[in-house]
């Protein structure tokens, strides 16, 4: 269970995922996706990178990430919140299971909407779900739903 991240920019693929992911998960999980979508360039980027970069819709400084419009911010057990002010963000995805709860989570960020994804452990991925709902907070379970995807 990896977290992978595909955006298309009509045949160009902007893709992150986790440097030590093998090639045949990676196919597994994207391949036809990537295919169905006309994918002619793949350009690949890691979860650990430290380095800013930007193309013509998409840039990218972990853990911030804008496609076209679209702000995403990036949460993991080894990014911390932004403390100086509440950043508005139209998705936070979360992986690889911090442990932190939603209240904590909302103090700090302004989501249009949560993604919870499969490197999630399902039981701290159940709790955020009943914190979301009682925070009225739009939530994607990709180990339930499977992939996200949104067309902007």
């Amino acid at each position: 269970r990896e977290t992978i991240i595909d955006l298309f920019d009509g045949r160009q693929t902007y893709t992150l995922h986790h440097p030590n992911l093998e090639q045949r998960t990676l196919d597994f999980a994207a391949k036809q996706h990537r295919w169905s979508m006309g994918s002619k360039s793949i350009q690949t980027h890691f979860l650990n990178e430290k380095t800013p970069t930007a193309y013509d819709n998409f840039w990218i400084q972990l853990p911030y990430i804008q496609y076209q419009d679209q702000r995403i911010l990036l949460l993991d057990h080894e990014r911390l919140l932004p403390s100086d002010q509440k950043l508005e963000v139209d998705y936070l995805l979360i992986h690889n299971s911090p442990k932190i709860n939603i209240a904590d989570v909302l103090k700090a960020v302004s989501p249009q909407c949560i993604i919870f994804d499969a490197s999630n452990r399902f039981s701290q991925i159940k709790e955020w779900k009943i914190e979301c709902e009682e925070s009225n907070i739009l939530y994607y379970d990709i180990q339930k739903k499977g992939a996200f995807i949104a067309t902007f």
